[in-house]
C-alpha cells in the first residue's frame, strides 16, 4: 500500500462507515441519494460487475468517499452510476486499487479501492473528470488488459511531465502528445 493510499485509509476510521445499508443492491442512484441525505454510512452492492464483482459506496469525509466527490468533484455524482455501470476497468497490478473510465471529452475517472483495512472490501474512493488527460492520456486507445504496473506508470508519467513542459516552455505550448508507439516511445506533433 502507497503512502497516499495509507493517508485516505488512516483517514476514515471503521465507524465512519455506519449505518449499512444493505437495500441498495445495483441501485447506485438511490444509495448516492440516501448517503448525501444522511451525511453517512456505507451502501453496499450498489452495483455488480463481472469484471470487478459488487462495488460499495461509503459517504466517507473530504478525502475519500461520496464526501469527497461532493466537496472537489460535485459533477460527478450524477455520472457516477453511470461509470459503474459502463466504465472500462483499467488495472493497475499490486497497487491495491483499480480504476474505471468512460472515454469522452473529458474522459471520466472512478477510482476504486480493493481493500478497507486489510479487509475485502471493493468500493468508491474519489472519481472525477480528466480534463488535462493526466490519467487516462494515451492508455484511452491502448488495450490496458494486457499492460503490466510499469507500463502504466510509464504512461502516467509521460503524461505529467508534457504537461509540466507546456507549463514551463512556451515553445513546448504548440506541441501535442500524439501517442505512445509500440516500442515505448514517445510521438510528438506539432500543435491544432
Amino acid at each position: 500500500m502507497d503512502s497516499v493510499e495509507t493517508l485516505v485509509m488512516d483517514s476514515i476510521i471503521p465507524s465512519d462507515l455506519a449505518p449499512v445499508f444493505t437495500e441498495y443492491k445495483n441501485d447506485p442512484e438511490g444509495a448516492i441519494q440516501r448517503l448525501m441525505h444522511n451525511h453517512c454510512g456505507d451502501a453496499r452492492a450498489v452495483w455488480e460487475r463481472a469484471d470487478l464483482g459488487t462495488i460499495d459506496l461509503i459517504y466517507g469525509n473530504n478525502k475519500a468517499g461520496l464526501a469527497h466527490i461532493a466537496a472537489k468533484h460535485p459533477e460527478m455524482l450524477a455520472k457516477l452510476p453511470r461509470l459503474l455501470k459502463q466504465g472500462r476497468l483499467v488495472r493497475k497490478p499490486g497497487g491495491g486499487k483499480v480504476f474505471l473510465v468512460q472515454d469522452g471529452s473529458p474522459p471520466e475517472v472512478a477510482v476504486i479501492a480493493l481493500e478497507w483495512y486489510g479487509a475485502a472490501k471493493t468500493w468508491v474512493v474519489t472519481s472525477y473528470e480528466d480534463a488535462q488527460g493526466l490519467f487516462t492520456g494515451s492508455l484511452k486507445t491502448m488495450n490496458t488488459e494486457t499492460l503490466d504496473y510499469a507500463q502504466v506508470e510509464i504512461l502516467c508519467a509521460i503524461q505529467r511531465t508534457v504537461q509540466i513542459l507546456k507549463d514551463e516552455d512556451t515553445e513546448f505550448n504548440d506541441l501535442t502528445l500524439d501517442s505512445v508507439d509500440d516500442e515505448g516511445y514517445v510521438r510528438l506533433v506539432k500543435g491544432y
